[in-house]
């Protein structure tokens, strides 16, 4: 799937700085969703359905949730730590 195109010669700035974005996000979130499409046309509606509740279940109970409504309160960046340890578990 393309949700941009960067100008001739400028992919990888635009990679990188895509793949920067990427790495502040919650990664337990990001690898249950990369998942999720991965394996979503090998599954019924309703068990899709059944996996986005389970993996959505996962996420708000998980590590991240406190910090993200902390920063958000807070007005500041979230320093998410949930899933970092290099392993692909959810993937």
């Amino acid at each position: 799937m393309v949700n941009r195109l960067a100008p001739v010669g400028e992919a990888l700035p635009h990679a990188l700085a895509l793949a920067e974005t990427l790495a502040a996000r919650p990664a337990l979130a990001l690898a249950l969703i990369r998942a999720g499409v991965r394996d979503s046309l090998n599954q019924t509606t309703r068990q899709g359905i059944d996996r986005t509740l389970a993996d959505s279940h996962k996420v708000f109970t998980g590590p991240d949730i406190e910090e993200g409504v902390d920063a958000f309160f807070a007005k500041r960046a979230p320093v998410f730590t949930a899933a970092r340890t290099g392993t692909r578990s959810a993937d």
